[in-house]
């Protein structure tokens, strides 16, 4: 195989990505243009090893060139596959069915250990499905590589409230906010933890807030009228 070739084959893992947050999915023959081709690299890498470990020298074509790419491949591969896995988890979680998509999470991240994308989504899987201790692990570790992500810092928050460390929710809320102050699910989150703290005025003050920006915005007002009606019934 030579380098074009190889390169050919590349854009596939960015059209992972690509179709990773939208509806459409990648197509078919591209699928199985990806599927046949790593199978190729497999084959001819490993045909060219055995062909220099037994000393076949003169028929291994390209044998030292294959071998120096080798940990090229394997990251390419690495990264290959953990975009389809992940790409195949967002599918499966969109369709309802929650165990199928951890486990191809934890294909996914089992590959790409530091993949930001694929620690913020399993995370936000896991605190759906009530296992938030190893959500906030996977989003901190996330937040390492992008601390002002505001849909990381909104699901680490999400997950930390889960576990009853409201504080430290609030805080993260906060931290969305001041990267994105037209965040409308930090208010709304930021708004709830403050209330569970005890702080209904903090709350329903970030609500007014949150409602000089979208007046219309009928969940945030519905949320503080019922905040307004449990302050004034104690």
């Amino acid at each position: 195989f030579s380098m074009n070739e190889i390169l050919s084959i590349l854009p596939l893992c960015s059209a992972i990505s690509a179709t990773a947050d939208r509806d459409d999915a990648l197509e078919e023959a591209d699928r199985r243009r990806l599927t046949d081709a790593m199978g190729d690299w497999h084959r001819a890498l490993l045909e060219n090893v055995i062909r220099l470990e037994t000393g076949d020298r003169g028929s291994a074509k390209d044998a030292g060139g294959m071998l120096a790419l080798s940990t090229v491949f394997r990251r390419v591969d690495e990264r290959l596959w953990a975009g389809a896995a992940h790409e195949s988890a967002i599918y499966q979680e969109r369709i309802g069915n929650g165990a199928e998509a951890a486990r191809l999470f934890r294909a996914a991240l089992d590959q790409a250990p530091e993949d930001f994308e694929i620690l913020l989504r399993f995370g936000e899987l896991l605190c759906r499905r009530g296992d938030p201790e190893y959500a906030v692990a996977l989003l901190q570790k996330a937040r390492i590589q992008q601390p002002d992500s505001t849909l990381l810092l909104n699901a680490l928050g999400f997950a930390l409230r889960a576990l009853g460390r409201r504080s430290e929710a609030a805080a993260c809320f906060e931290a969305a906010l001041a990267s994105d102050h037209s965040f409308k699910d930090a208010y709304f989150n930021l708004a709830v933890t403050l209330f569970e703290e005890g702080q209904a005025g903090d709350a329903i003050a970030r609500l007014d807030e949150a409602l000089a920006k979208w007046p219309d915005a009928a969940e945030l007002r519905k949320l503080r009228d019922h905040f307004a009606q449990r302050r004034n019934a104690r």
